[in-house]
């Protein structure tokens, strides 16, 4: 099998294949071959394909190279010990990945691929892939004439339109009836990057398929120099729908004990400190100890999951969707220049980070129909409630849309 491939000289950014659009067949294993009919997306850390096979439609990933600009992952880390005792613990929630992969220090893990990230997407769409209506078809090396083998992701076509297609006013009436079947899409599991390009909407608006879940790579390294071990957590997001909670933050309980959101921050800063992952306890008059734990915190994990409920940053990200597409505005944009978590360091039981003061929570959201009058109570109270993720069961959830579903 040839596979018939252009160079690239864009200056942007390469394929991982030195390529700027591959063409011809590819080997779609127990589906069978596809015509490679064209790009149609070309993305900071991979490009999508369409394939044809007799008929039957599939998407093909591939990674790049080198990301096309710096607004990609993000890195979350954690250094464990220091010069004076094992304890010692910096923690920082999320910085740019090409600006973490400078840092040469020997506790520091060696950078994540592209291919990696997209290891990542593939284990999370062949494991929920038919919840989320993604059509999970394989991950696989296939050998490019000249180019070697190169990873791909291959999922079904998505017939509908990204929800950030549609008109605000089509949005706003859309979102209500779908969060019952979101609700369900999002249960015991993390997606993690859910903008509007990522909600595939069904032709008929009926129902919607989730495509390209944030990705999570976990890189750990053991003992070197004075550090006893470090963390490091690449991860793929959008910041602008994830303003608050970091998509790998592992909440401490359900939705069902009504925390507020900055409830859920304050868990979150928490999470990053000494004291979670090193519980103090008195072992003399003056004397503190530390009893670390065997899992050693809660701040990283590659796998996140919930039980019986989308995770809280998923939750609020809907919320945004939803306020953007009542008012036009982003609703905690008069709070966050950065998002909230996005240089967050801690050292030890110390927190700095810049915008993401706990403070800042205090600034109440704007009611919607402050800034468009047409805006019902009933799309306010789902809106704020989404926002301060006060949408504790499905019960709930399907009170507060019962009206705007009925209209």
């Amino acid at each position: 099998m040839i596979v018939k491939a252009y160079p690239m000289n864009t200056g942007h950014g390469r394929m991982h294949m030195n390529t700027d659009e591959i063409w011809g067949i590819w080997d779609l294993g127990h589906a069978g071959v596809a015509v490679v009919a064209g790009r149609v997306h070309a993305g900071r850390y991979f490009d999508v394909y369409l394939l044809n096979a007799a008929g039957q439609l599939f998407a093909l990933k591939v990674p790049l190279a080198s990301p096309r600009s710096d607004d990609g992952a993000f890195v979350a880390s954690r250094t464990l010990g220091g010069v004076s005792t094992v304890w010692n613990v910096t923690c920082t929630a999320g910085e740019r990945a090409l600006a973490a992969a400078a840092d040469q220090s020997a506790a520091w893990p060696t950078p994540v691929s592209s291919e990696e990230l997209l290891r990542s997407e593939a284990q999370q769409l062949e494991a929920y892939g038919a919840r989320w209506h993604a059509g999970f078809v394989s991950f696989r090396h296939q050998q490019i004439a000249r180019y070697g083998s190169i990873p791909a992701l291959v999922t079904s076509w998505q017939h509908g339109v990204q929800l950030d297609a549609l008109t605000p006013n089509n949005q706003r009436a859309l979102i209500p009836r779908l969060l019952p079947m979101l609700w369900r899409l999002l249960a015991d599991t993390l997606h993690g990057d859910l903008h509007g390009s990522n909600l595939i909407v069904a032709p008929d608006q009926t129902s919607v398929a989730l495509i390209d879940p944030g990705a999570r790579v976990l890189r750990q390294r053991g003992r070197a120099g004075a550090s006893e071990g470090a963390d490091a957590l690449t991860f793929v997001t959008t910041p602008e729908v994830y303003p608050v909670l970091p998509p790998y933050y592992l909440p401490h309980c359900s939705l069902s004990a009504g925390l507020t959101l900055r409830e859920h921050w304050e868990g979150f800063v928490r999470s990053m400190t000494l004291s979670d992952q090193a519980r103090p306890f008195r072992a003399g008059t003056n004397v503190i100890g530390r009893a670390m734990s065997r899992t050693r915190g809660r701040f990283l994990a590659d796998e996140v999951t919930t039980a019986g409920e989308p995770h809280p940053a998923d939750l609020l990200a809907i919320g945004v969707l939803y306020y953007q597409a009542l008012t036009g505005r982003h609703p905690f944009a008069h709070a966050f220049s950065i998002p909230a978590w996005a240089g967050l360091t801690t050292t030890d039981d110390r927190v700095d980070g810049g915008d993401a003061l706990s403070e800042k929570m205090d600034s109440a959201v704007v009611v919607p129909s402050t800034l468009n009058a047409p805006v019902s109570p009933a799309e306010d109270a789902l809106a704020l409630a989404l926002l301060d993720l006060q949408v504790t069961s499905y019960a709930r959830m399907v009170d507060l849309t019962r009206a705007l579903i009925a209209a």
